[in-house]
């Protein structure tokens, strides 16, 4: 499908090209949720029921989408750092739910092992800065099908500031993922308008 839409894209048959790159991307969104429907179906140890307990330091919680879990380092006012095996993982706590403890996850190879692999190495941080329009269209795709494929929860995206060519390329590239329900620019001290943050 990647070489197709690399020669229809040579072809500048735009249209075509984009009909092709929406239909890939259905797929991604559909494998990357019966990845999850599994995840939840096969992996989750039945006998641990989720609890009605606040969100706190210490507590083993588990992420709503899918069944990654983990145990709570420390809160902030609406994100929480969660220990997942030797990852820290910043997520909102409205996106977690308190497990009694840490779900028993099958050893063995299986199915799940190149999905969960996958997320794990996906970092959802990119600077584009440096790159011609171009190449920095190209990365930016590549880097938006992994997150989809990742299911990734939010992406930071570094455009920089300058004559706003880059950050103009981020923001029309980010509406062509249906997947992705909001985008922002973070306060100043963390990049202002240099740094788009895209949320799915």
């Amino acid at each position: 499908l990647q070489k197709l839409v690399r020669e229809l894209r040579k072809e500048n048959n735009v249209e075509k090209t984009k009909k092709l790159v929406e239909e890939v991307r259905v797929v991604q969104s559909k494998l990357a949720n019966e990845v999850t429907v599994l995840n939840d179906a096969v992996y989750q140890d039945p006998s641990v029921k989720t609890l009605e307990k606040p969100i706190e330091v210490g507590v083993f919680v588990k992420m709503r989408a899918g069944s990654a879990t983990g145990k709570v380092e420390s809160l902030d006012k609406k994100e929480a750092v969660v220990l997942m095996g030797d990852m820290r993982v910043k997520v909102k706590i409205k996106d977690l739910i308190v497990v009694g403890e840490q779900l028993n996850i099958n050893s063995k190879p299986s199915v799940r092992h190149d999905a969960v692999e996958r997320s794990a190495n996906f970092d959802g941080k990119i600077d584009l800065r440096g790159n011609s329009m171009l190449e920095a269209d190209r990365i930016l795709e590549d880097f938006l099908d992994k997150a989809v494929v990742s299911s990734a929860t939010s992406l930071r995206i570094v455009h920089g500031k300058g004559d706003g060519i880059l950050r103009k390329l981020v923001r029309q590239k980010l509406r062509e993922y249906k997947e992705i329900k909001r985008s922002f620019h973070p306060e100043n001290n963390e990049g202002g308008d240099g740094v788009t943050i895209a949320e799915f």
